[in-house]
């Protein structure tokens, strides 16, 4: 995904000669854009997964070209509706709320939190790594424990976890 932290808009008027506005693509890295969609990759860039995300916010967060969004698409087109394709919902959806952070699993001094779920009524508690072991896939770790409240408080991101675990 593109990140522009300073541009809050791109708005530009082009006329052909008989003075009638017309679209115009623009080329950034060797991908046309039209000024809609760099606006709506201006959007998305800028915006945080929150407690009132949804899944497609997430998609959105991390941009087509994210490696764990085309893991996603390839499962959807192949209409694989299993654990498989929940697990890699839950893996876009930490990747989005820990900001695309690749987690340090060298450095001991950067805890790793993943949710610990009480399956009787499927409902959450807290963990935090202070090891190299893990009991949960490195790709469902998140960089804080503040992340785990926003999973907690969405029913959405709520109903991933749960299909991939149950």
């Amino acid at each position: 995904m593109l990140k522009f932290p300073l541009i809050k808009r791109i708005i530009v008027y082009l006329y052909n000669k008989n003075n009638k506005l017309m679209e115009q693509k623009i080329e950034i890295n060797g991908k046309k854009f039209s000024i809609s969609e760099l606006n709506e990759l201006i959007a998305n860039s800028q915006k945080e997964i929150t407690e009132k995300s949804t899944f497609q916010d997430v998609l959105n967060y991390l941009g087509a070209s994210d490696k764990e969004v085309i893991e996603y698409n390839k499962l959807v087109n192949a209409n694989i509706t299993s654990k498989a394709l929940y697990f890699q919902m839950a893996v876009c959806l930490v990747r989005a709320l820990n900001q695309k952070h690749e987690l340090d699993w060298n450095n001991k001094n950067e805890y790793k939190y993943y949710i610990w779920w009480y399956m009787n009524e499927f409902h959450f508690g807290l963990s935090r790594l202070y090891s190299e072991v893990s009991h949960v896939p490195a790709a469902l770790c998140f960089k804080n424990s503040k992340l785990i409240d926003v999973v907690k408080n969405n029913k959405e991101f709520i109903e991933i976890f749960k299909n991939y675990m149950l």
